[in-house]
């Protein structure tokens, strides 16, 4: 488990489902993923049992982001060795409260002091504003644009190591 200043980051557990089922199947979050699909019961129940296979493996790992209750997910992908994408979302009810801020700080000093990543990219749609404020103010760089959508990059270099 990784502690920050307002939340928790901790793995999947089974009594996560209706949590991650009602924020994978909410239509309205499809714009901020590539998946835009209503997932069974089932899927889920599966995806929960292979989230305890590292990130080495499954080149992916998701962390609940947690207060007293889940109150978002945030996600390692498309891992390489030494680097990965990253992506945060908040229940609707939870946000403007600096929980993706403080979860991306907590993600960010594990990828790069514990996992020893060389970066960390994420990709944003133009226009969430949201987002983009989100990475910027964290230091994620923006270096390429394509299709309404920026891509940002965070290089150890460029983050103080503690």
């Amino acid at each position: 488990m990784l502690v920050g200043k307002k939340i928790k980051l901790r793995s999947l557990r089974n009594s996560d489902l209706n949590f991650l089922l009602h924020i994978e199947n909410n239509s309205d979050n499809w714009i901020f993923g590539s998946e835009n699909k209503k997932y069974t019961v089932q899927e889920m129940k599966n995806y929960i049992s292979n989230s305890k296979v590292g990130i080495t493996i499954a080149k992916q790992y998701r962390y609940v982001i947690e207060k007293e209750k889940p109150i978002g997910f945030i996600d390692l992908y498309n891992y390489k060795y030494d680097r990965s994408y990253v992506a945060v979302i908040i229940d609707k009810r939870e946000r403007k409260n600096g929980y993706a801020c403080d979860a991306l700080k907590i993600l960010i000093d594990y990828c790069f002091n514990s996992l020893n990543f060389t970066s960390l990219k994420c990709v944003v749609d133009s226009q969430n504003i949201a987002s983009i404020k989100l990475f910027s103010n964290n230091s994620f760089k923006k270096y390429y644009s394509r299709n309404k959508l920026n891509y940002y990059i965070l290089r150890s270099r460029d983050v103080k190591i503690n």
